[in-house]
This record gives C-alpha cells, structure tokens and sequence, in this order.
C-alpha cells in the first residue's frame, strides 16, 4: 500500500503565480477573453517554451457572419514562445490553420500545420515546419494533399507519422516516414497496427503498441523493420504504453474503483514492476516520469501535485489551491509550468 505525505511549509513553497503576457488576445473582447485555443505546450528547456494552436479572430467572424465552415478558412496557426521561463510571449505565424502537432529532438523542432481547402472546408492538407535553432526561425519543409494526425521523431533525421489514427478523416490507417528529416516521406505497414493503438517510440526507433485486443504488445524497429509480438499477463488490460525519458517502457492499467497502476518492463524476461497511483484516474490530469521518479497533476476543486522517488512506495503531495488548470508543461525532474485563468501561469522550480 502506498503512502501519502504532506510537504511541510505554505501551500506556496515550492509554487508561484505568474502573470504571462502574450497568452492571452482577443479583438473581439480585448483584456477579457482570448481567441486562442491551444493543443500543445512544451518547455525544451528550463527558459525556451511553446505554446500551438490556433487563433481565430471572433470579431471577423461576427463582423462578416461567418458560417462554421467560412470560419475554418479565418483560422491562423500560431506558435507562441517563451525565453524568460513563461512570464513574456511572443506570436510566431505560420499561416492559415492550424498547429496539431509539435515535437523537439534537441535542439531541432518540428511544427505539423492542418489548412483547409475546398468549398465546404473538407479537404484537408498538411504542412511540415522545421526550426533548426530552438524556435528563433523556422521554414516550411514538406506540404502534403493528405491530413497527418501526428508526428514523431527519434533523430533530427528518422522520424515517422501518422493518418487515420483513432478514426480521424480517414476509415484505416496509415503510416509514412522520413530519413532525411521529414523532407521526403514514404509509406510503410505495421503489421497488427490498429485505428485505437496507443504508442511510444524509443530514441532508437523501436515503438511499441498494444495490440488490439490489448492481451500482448508488438515491438517493432522502424529502422531494420524487425519486430516481435510478446503476451501481457496483467490483473487488468492495459490501455496505454509509456517511455520515460531512460527509455523505460511501461503498461499503463485501471482496475473497476477507476485506480491506475503502471507496470515497468523490468528486463528482457518481461518481468513487470507495479506501480500504483494514489488518487483515482478520473481525477488525473497529467503524468511525467523523469529519471525513475514520477509525478502526476490532479485536478480537483483546489489541484494537487504528487512525486514519488522510490517507484510509487511513498508519495508526496503538494497542493496547488487552483481550481482552475488547462495546459500544463514539464521538463527535467523539478519544472512544471501549469495555466490556469487567463494571464496566470503556476510554475515550479
């Protein structure tokens, strides 16, 4: 049984509340409300972070009487990014649409841009952005007729993506990947792949999935093509796979009370560790594992931050007194960075 202890001091000891300036605009309520949405927020490092998504001016909309379709067309993509740890940011543009996707291998970025196109906004193309410097610049290096869900990369060059996953605009699944650093792109098959699959990569180019059935797991080496199929034995299927950051793989389960344990692959035999969470997974925001330690964010009326050393044994718990928690970034084993009302940021050093 795991055991839960409080940190001595202030709710604040170790979190403060920022005021971020750049997160938030809106023409159409300016200083109330903003004309964001945002799908990815990443930190590369202790200073440098990103913000994608999407700005959609509404005051255009209203103004012109948009239809739901004609507003697909007003959408700009825009990533915004950070210097100074989350306190000031700045709007990059990289045209109409949207940014679905974003990934960093060092000090390499790569950004997936959605636009639309045809009458009713059902044709739907994708655009490869690459930054070769951390985000000061980027280029558009790859565009394409079909509409990628996701991207992912082990190096600068080998990478690997997605369409048709989870049933998105296409009725079976496809892959593609790239040796030359997402400038061109070939198709390819894996075998038991399936349009729910849950994956990771290692930065080796191994992924591991679930298979459909979710009683055994593929390992499939995207680089030689080799690949194995091994069975899970486990009180509950898992639902989920995970890596942490020393490449550790991890099967992530339920049980009926909605409580989540991760088993650790403990070696080549298949030998699994459980490692279960204090708090049920209903109430569960976000999970990071960094350098075996684990952390988890819980939104609730006040929020909570947990961290285990020693694989889920104790855990400490650190309350946040927000009610209110959207985007949240991790990066190493002590910074967290957590948006809350609109022009606030909880960060943790």
């Amino acid at each position: 049984m795991s055991s839960i202890w409080s940190c001595t001091g202030s709710p604040d000891m170790h979190w403060k509340e920022i005021e971020t300036k750049g997160t938030e605009k809106s023409e159409y309520n300016p200083g109330i409300a903003t004309d964001y949405r945002f799908y990815k927020f990443k930190f590369i490092d202790e200073r440098i972070g990103f913000l994608c998504g999407t700005y959609n001016n509404f005051e255009v909309i209203d103004k012109k009487k948009l239809t739901a379709i004609q507003a697909e067309f007003n959408k700009d993509a825009v990533v915004l990014m950070t210097r100074d740890s989350g306190h000031q940011w700045v709007e990059q543009g990289f045209g109409k649409g949207e940014i679905i996707d974003f990934i960093s291998i060092g000090k390499t970025l790569f950004a997936l841009r959605r636009s639309y196109h045809g009458r009713s906004a059902d044709r739907q193309h994708s655009h490869l952005h690459k930054s070769y410097d951390k985000g000061n610049t980027w280029e558009e290096i790859y565009d394409t007729t079909e509409a990628i869900d996701e991207i992912h990369f082990w190096t600068a060059e080998k990478g690997m993506a997605t369409m048709g996953l989870r049933g998105y605009n296409y009725d079976s699944i496809k892959f593609i990947k790239t040796d030359n650093g997402g400038k061109t792109w070939k198709k390819f098959k894996i075998p038991k792949a399936h349009q729910t699959m849950d994956f990771a990569i290692t930065n080796k180019g191994v992924l591991y999935f679930l298979t459909e059935k979710r009683t055994s797991y593929m390992s499939v080496n995207l680089e030689n093509d080799e690949m194995q199929e091994m069975p899970l034995n486990l009180p509950n299927l898992a639902f989920s796979v995970l890596l942490d950051n020393r490449q550790n793989l991890y099967f992530v389960t339920q049980n009926a009370a909605k409580r989540i344990t991760l088993f650790k692959k403990q070696d080549a035999w298949g030998d699994l560790y459980p490692i279960s969470f204090p708090v049920p997974g209903n109430n569960i925001n976000d999970v990071w594992i960094f350098d075996n330690c684990f952390f988890i964010i819980v939104d609730n009326q006040t929020g909570e931050y947990y961290r285990s050393e020693n694989n889920g044994k104790s855990w400490q718990v650190e309350k946040l007194d927000q009610g209110k928690i959207r985007d949240i970034a991790f990066f190493g084993k002590n910074n967290v960075w957590i948006r809350t009302i609109p022009g606030r940021m909880l960060i943790r050093k």
